[in-house]
């Protein structure tokens, strides 16, 4: 009875606003003057410290409603009063009380309740003008527009902030309308940032660590200290910087300090010594904002990359959190992974310390599907990489993805993004391990469109809090414990991630998927320095490439295409001297195709049984089909999607399985012992396991049934919620599931491409499990790889130099031996015979015998030509 009246009040304030506040003022003071009578009635009952209780209660809460009116007033005067109502009154897209962000393992219990906010979207020559006319003649208010996805908010007056059923009828009214091309109630969303409930951020009372003596460091040797301990840096010392946290930053250049495995790092510093450092490329957080003003991010953001949707009345588009609340620091935190600024004795550095860091406010509050679209869409041709670590509940019970208009949203960037090069999305996959949770529940990850990144920690295993599944597409080192409660067994705590914290702080101890992506998203930053052209497409085929074996384990598959993937690391850990190696030279991939086929069945699932299915397919490439076109043919796969619809006693005991023509079996879903929904379900699964493979031959769908330990009780009643909704026959058969559908989406390309005839060989063989001696060599090998990388230097560029010319360069003779060296590796590297003789001819115009020559003659010769190009631009007047 209590929690009804409490919804009602909250319900009223949700339809009146700043008004209900004076309405129910006057209500309570009626109430609360025949309140007192009643006790001057009765005082003869009442002892004296009762009489007084009571009447001091009643004035007490009289001036606490009076107190609230009041402030709001005084301080929310305007824009910033109606800004106070939406948050508080619920008539705007909030549509409810002001909300809170939710962590891992909180459930927020107003999740799925109906807004009085009506998400509409407009034919394409329809504009503000007709929204406001559609309002108009339906009864409804135009309350905003989101101008980046081009939607318009409307709402009613007769319909409550939040409600447990959906105003169907006003709904109806809407999509009736001829002018309207989309149109939605507006549903309150879960969406928790991805941190681990037993964070050690969380469980120490640290906020700055001014001398870091609480965790567990370890000094290198000399030898190895001065020896390869950066991949790509040959026998550098590495990268030096002033920042006073730099020595702490494992993951970016390793020597050791943690504990773990030396060398375990991203393979930045080689990126970082050829002046690739970001410079150039806006990254976004899609989070709770940033604060902007701490002294590691104030040189680097950028107000164009940021704004505030969770006060869509700050006309100043401020990210700024709510930093009375400890809570809000997620994107800070994320923001100092890629853009911390360099050699300003503050904190650590970023990734890509000279990116642009913009940030937009999206989860200090109520989130809803047209809010996540406007996060989505927000200057698409501006901003370059957004980096989400967030998504649905990782709690083990979740299965849920984008919602019409984030999905749009998500389609439409990776197609007009970056001026049609494609939006980059960033996504963690989930900190659920602890629960039992599989990412592939989780649609955000389970897109083609987004880059679902995951954790390794400093020895390369998968730490306790990470997901597995079919999509992930890499990993990145940022720490954890093998099993939760490691670090407390064994009385160290390890080092996680240096990074900005909110008001000037710095942490050491940043950990999670949350802080993968955005160190993800800060070694893209870096690629598309090297290479601004690249699409969407591109990146992810870099990423695919450039991914070395993190952890010799037996997760390991060797695709059809001889690629090795991984339920735990995807395609491995991120090189990024590798990935930009690999920009610097990369021809740009086909255009995507999609190549659809559906199987509809019927097929009953029994207790502890299994159903195959399978489809026969030749990836569209039969142009007389009825069905199919030649631009669906695809000949090389990238992502596989897997619809499925079923219906399960306990969808939680259902695993899935998809095996390609050569062999590769996906796990698009494992058992969730949490997840105890019952009924009719449907989703898209996706694997990105079948990358390079031909899509040519029989696709077979398995789908178990791994029943799990309950009590007899819980059983009983699981099975009685299932035969309520089926055939009593089907207990009597021990049935507990139907695969109703499922159908399969091919994604990949067609045609010629530089690295197609290594392909083709690859692509005849089967897939297979190596095993972990196997993944060592190959591991081993990736090392030497690694190390070897060789990164063409880029030159910085001034403000005053970016429409004009090279940088002048101050020291000339150590410019001129780069450049031999640059010539050498490109001569060699791609030089034909007669390009390196007509290069190494001498004076008399000779021709000299290649094969006599030795390399420092060939250097000598190479540095005559690098002083006559010199010589050459400054006769001319260049700038050098």
């Amino acid at each position: 009875m209590v929690w009804d009246r409490a919804e009602n009040f909250r319900l009223f304030i949700g339809v009146s606003g700043w008004r209900g506040w004076l309405g129910l003022l006057e209500v309570f003071q009626e109430k609360l003057y025949y309140t007192r009578i009643y006790i001057n009635q009765h005082r003869a009952m009442l002892t004296r410290k009762t009489y007084t209780r009571s009447l001091q209660i009643t004035t007490e809460v009289t001036s606490f409603l009076y107190l609230i009116l009041v402030s709001n007033l005084l301080t929310n005067t305007g824009a910033e009063l109606e800004s106070w109502i939406d948050r508080g009154g619920g008539g705007g897209i909030n549509g409810g009380l002001r909300g809170r962000s939710w962590k891992t393992g909180e459930r927020n219990y107003d999740a799925g309740l109906y807004l009085n906010a009506f998400a509409i979207t407009l034919k394409e020559e329809e504009g503000r003008d007709v929204a406001e006319k559609i309002a108009l003649e339906h009864g409804f208010k135009l309350k905003f527009e989101l101008p980046h996805s081009k939607i318009f908010i409307l709402e009613r007056p007769d319909v409550f902030g939040r409600s447990k059923r959906s105003a169907e009828t006003h709904l109806s009214a809407l999509l009736e309308d001829p002018r309207i091309a989309h149109a939605q109630q507006e549903v309150l969303l879960h969406r928790p940032k991805r941190r681990i409930l037993h964070d050690k951020q969380l469980e120490l009372p640290i906020r700055a660590v001014p001398d870091g003596s609480v965790f567990k460091r370890v000094q290198p040797e000399p030898s190895l200290a001065q020896r390869d301990n950066v991949y790509g840096g040959g026998g550098r010392d590495g990268p030096r910087f002033r920042d006073p946290l730099f020595k702490d930053m494992w993951y970016l250049v390793n020597k050791g300090q943690s504990g773990g495995e030396r060398g375990l790092d991203m393979n930045v510093g080689v990126v970082w010594e050829n002046g690739i450092t970001g410079k150039g490329v806006v990254v976004c957080i899609l989070d709770d904002g940033i604060d902007h003003t701490h002294a590691d991010l104030k040189d680097n953001y950028d107000s164009n990359a940021s704004t505030d949707l969770n006060d869509l009345y700050d006309f100043t588009d401020d990210p700024m959190p709510d930093t009375s609340d400890s809570d809000n620091s997620h994107g800070t935190r994320c923001a100092g992974e890629i853009a911390a600024a360099a050699n300003n004795d503050v904190c650590g550095v970023g990734i890509a310390y000279d990116a642009r860091i913009g940030g937009v406010r999206v989860l200090d509050g109520p989130v809803s599907d047209s809010l996540e679209a406007e996060a989505i869409s927000f200057n698409r041709d501006y901003i370059d990489i957004y980096s989400a670590s967030w998504g649905p509940s990782d709690d083990g019970s979740t299965m849920e993805g984008p919602r019409h208009l984030a999905l749009g949203a998500l389609v439409d960037g990776v197609k007009k993004g970056r001026k049609g090069l494609g939006s980059i999305f960033v996504w963690a996959t989930g900190n659920g391990g602890l629960y039992g949770d599989d990412c592939s529940a989780d649609g955000y990850v389970s897109r083609p469109e987004t880059l679902s990144v995951g954790s390794v920690n400093d020895w390369g295993r998968s730490p306790f809090f990470m997901e597995n599944c079919s999509s992930t597409l890499a990993v990145v080192p940022s720490g954890g414990e093998d099993y939760r409660g490691q670090e407390e067994e064994m009385g160290e705590i390890k080092l996680k991630v240096v990074t900005t914290d909110m008001s000037g702080g710095c942490i050491e101890n940043f950990q999670g998927t949350s802080s993968a992506a955005p160190l993800a998203a800060g070694c893209i930053a870096n690629v598309l320095q090297a290479n601004p052209k690249l699409t969407w497409r591109d990146v992810q085929h870099i990423v695919v490439q450039g991914s070395r074996v993190p952890s010799a384990d037996v997760s390991w598959t060797i695709n059809g295409a001889g690629r090795h993937v991984s339920h735990r690391f995807g395609f491995g850990l991120l090189d990024c001297g590798r990935m930009v190696e690999l920009a610097q030279t990369w021809n740009a991939v086909p255009d995507q195709r999609v190549c659809n086929t559906t199987r509809h069945s019927y097929r009953p699932l029994k207790y502890k049984g299994w159903v195959s299915e399978s489809i026969m397919t030749d990836g569209c490439l039969d142009s007389d089909s009825s069905k199919h076109s030649e631009s669906n043919a695809i000949d090389r796969l990238e992502h596989v999607q897997v619809f499925m619809k079923m219906s399960s006693a306990m969808r939680g005991e259902t695993s899935i399985f998809l095996v390609s023509p050569a062999g590769t079996r996906s796990v698009l879903l494992s058992p969730r012992p949490l997840d105890d929904h019952s009924g009719d379900w449907e989703f898209i699964f996706m694997t990105v396991h079948n990358w390079d493979e031909s899509p040519r031959g029989k696709w077979t769908l398995e789908v178990h049934h791994v029943p799990q330990e309950r009590s007899r009780s819980e059983e009983s009643e699981r099975m009685e919620n299932w035969t309520k909704d089926n055939d009593e026959e089907d207990l009597k058969e021990d049935i507990v599931g139907y695969v109703k559908e499922w159908s399969l989406a091919l994604y990949g390309t067609h045609g010629t491409r530089h690295d197609r005839t290594s392909l083709a060989r690859d692509r005849k063989q089967s897939a297979y499990h190596p095993t972990s001696k196997d993944m060592a060599e190959i591991k081993k090998r990736e090392v030497e790889l690694a190390r070897g990388v060789k990164v063409k230097r880029t030159e910085q560029k001034g403000s005053d130099s970016l429409k004009g010319g090279l940088q002048k360069i101050s020291n000339r003779d150590a410019e001129r031996e780069e450049l031999v060296e640059s010539l050498w590796n490109l001569l060699h590297a791609h030089g034909g015979r007669n390009v390196r003789k007509r290069v190494l001819q001498d004076t008399e115009s000779k021709m000299v015998d290649e094969q006599k020559r030795s390399r420092p003659d060939k250097l000598k010769e190479l540095k005559r030509l690098a002083e006559e190009l010199v010589a050459e631009l400054d006769k001319r007047g260049n700038q050098w």
